[in-house]
């Protein structure tokens, strides 16, 4: 079976991303793991991951890598 991987990226948007969250895991194909790459570091943001129903990575980023420099580090 093949395996789902979703990796998210995000910068100071809390808000937005519990919703992309349930938005990713309400969906009826789940995905096996999820990565959160986090370009501004927040507790809220790793707790946020860590609740999540399914296994989680959270990468907190030592500066703002943008969106491209995110997801190059989520893979």
């Amino acid at each position: 079976m093949n395996r789902v991987c979703a990796v998210v990226v995000t910068h100071r948007r809390p808000d937005e991303l519990a919703t992309s969250l349930d938005v990713l895991t309400t969906q009826s194909r789940l995905p096996d793991h999820l990565i959160v790459v986090d370009n501004a570091p927040d507790d809220r943001v790793r707790d946020m991951v860590a609740g999540q129903p399914i296994p989680t990575t959270y990468l907190a980023s030592r500066r703002n890598l943008g969106g491209a420099g995110g997801f190059a580090l989520g893979i």
